[in-house]
């Protein structure tokens, strides 16, 4: 199978004390978490300056890949999307659909592979075109 693209699905994170607690909120739309939980968890994250890891370590990965596609790889452009936070999947699939990639091999992270939820949302895409509401997929 030819593919035309590589898309790395993560779950996304805050990367400021700002964006800690709507990440929370998306990431909880929907659940019955009570706002004093959320609030404890946002805590963590501000022991942190408000960065959560993972962003960071998805771009080491994607530059990783980059790295190896340099040496003799496939010349695939890589695209990266996150379920709960910037950027977002469904912006990523439309950003590749505006460039016309059609057959993607996603590579998930260990975080978004527990979360088997993404997966309906890049078949959903290809298969219908039109993307998923993020708003709704939670």
């Amino acid at each position: 199978m030819n593919y035309d693209a590589i898309l790395v699905v993560s779950f996304g994170g805050p990367e400021s004390q700002e964006e800690v607690i709507p990440f929370l909120e998306n990431v909880l739309r929907g659940r019955n978490i009570p706002r004093e939980r959320m609030l404890a968890v946002a805590e963590h994250y501000y022991h942190f300056e408000g960065k959560s890891p993972i962003n960071q370590q998805t771009r080491e990965l994607i530059a990783a890949l980059e790295a190896e596609f340099e040496r003799g790889g496939p010349k695939l452009p890589i695209y990266w999307g996150n379920r709960n936070w910037h950027p977002l999947l469904p912006e990523t699939l439309r950003k590749m659909r505006q460039h016309r990639s059609r057959l993607i091999s996603p590579k998930p992270t260990m975080v978004a592979l527990k979360l088997a939820k993404t997966g309906p949302m890049i078949h959903c895409h290809f298969k219908h075109h039109n993307p998923p509401n993020p708003q709704t997929q939670h």
